[in-house]
């Protein structure tokens, strides 16, 4: 059990850097993941957006919050 909750730990850490670091940056990746792209809306039940997964995974209520922490390196 504690092993996966080192790699679930792990995976959460990465993310938060990645996110840190797209964030701060303008470009293709950055548009993409705040959900800017137009399209076709797709049928059934609507998938977990990766964003609102960050958001959970730093504690963030909405996504000018992210994007502060995001802007702090140290935060």
């Amino acid at each position: 059990m504690g092993d996966k909750r080192k790699i679930w730990k792990h995976i959460v850490e990465r993310r938060k850097q990645l996110i840190g670091h797209t964030l701060r940056r303008e470009g293709l990746l950055k548009t993409i993941i705040e959900g800017k792209i137009d399209g076709k809306i797709p049928r059934g039940r609507p998938r977990l957006r990766y964003i609102k997964q960050i958001m959970e995974d730093t504690g963030s209520r909405s996504y000018e919050e992210m994007n502060q922490k995001a802007s702090d390196r140290m935060k």
